[in-house]
């Protein structure tokens, strides 16, 4: 019987919040790591000493040392470290695998002609520190970018990545390449456009008088209530608010208060909203609301 593929010993380049993450999580979960490689032997240090793995001084002796290899840096900085990866050592049959949600695996220039095997991979979930971030990781859903080949050792290789992650009790989901950038944005909207609506409220607060820390308390269990009920329920059964009873009114005098920034972001997402609304009470006509945005 052919022998299962595994990830083998595993090597990161870059010793930040995603490096230390990913490490301690693998690690943590059965994984063999070899070790760091980073900007500053200090960074690569400090991870290895977390994750219980060596650091290394020289590119070239962490590749030559790991059998699969995680680029950990920031998107602007992968496809410098896959040419200088290139060029420090022999690549054939290593996996090479990068965690940008955004960018897909055409950042490796010329892997075919390496021997090496490329994937992207990533978790869909907000990493923030480098300490604690891996207990975070326990709960995220992984996605993974990989091209068409049939090549046997590459589906296998493939295998190895999901396997390994499965252990880890993670659900990996695979994506295709050109579906890649709008998997990003739904991850952005998510999180980072949630942030900004945050301040948007928290500014519209303080207009009637709340302090910037009373209006950070204030929407705190707005928030969290909101995101529990999403959690619990699915987005078509959290929503509440004027919209959900199709109170045109309501949205009307809202609509007089705000200025013209804040005006164009809660017409765009009360239409969104009205979709919602659709579908939770199809027997009603939002055509009123729509006509008023």
């Amino acid at each position: 019987m052919k022998e299962e593929e595994t990830l083998g010993g595993i090597g990161f380049i870059g010793a930040g919040k995603v490096g230390f993450a990913l490490g301690k999580y693998l690690s943590d979960h059965g994984e063999r790591l070899t070790g760091y490689y980073s900007r500053t032997y200090e960074s690569a240090n400090q991870a290895a000493t977390f994750t219980n793995s060596l650091s290394f001084k020289s590119l070239s002796d962490l590749v030559e040392s790991s059998d699969t290899l995680f680029i950990t840096v920031p998107d602007r900085e992968i496809s410098g470290v896959w040419d200088c990866m290139k060029e420090a050592a022999d690549l054939k049959g290593k996996t090479v695998i990068h965690t940008s949600g955004a960018c897909d695996i055409a950042l490796f220039s010329g892997i075919k002609d390496t021997g090496a095997y490329g994937f992207s991979l990533h978790p869909l979930c907000a990493v923030s520190d480098r300490c604690h971030s891996h207990e975070t990781l326990s709960t995220a859903i992984f996605t993974i970018e990989k091209d068409d080949s049939l090549d046997s050792v590459y589906i296998s290789k493939a295998n190895a990545i999901k396997k390994a992650f499965s252990n880890a009790e993670s659900e990996v989901i695979e994506l295709r390449s050109e579906d890649k950038t709008l998997y990003h944005a739904a991850a952005v909207v998510a999180s980072n456009m949630m942030v900004g609506l945050s301040y948007m409220s928290e500014q519209m607060l303080k207009r009637v008088g709340f302090t910037d820390d009373a209006a950070k308390k204030a929407l705190i269990p707005l928030l969290r209530g909101t995101v529990d009920n999403i959690c619990r329920q699915g987005s078509v059964k959290a929503l509440t608010g004027p919209v959900e009873r199709n109170d045109s009114m309501t949205v009307s005098k809202h609509l007089t208060k705000l200025n013209e920034q804040e005006s164009d972001v809660y017409k765009d997402l009360t239409r969104k909203l009205i979709e919602i609304g659709k579908l939770r009470h199809p027997e009603d006509d939002y055509s009123g609301m729509e006509e008023l945005l």
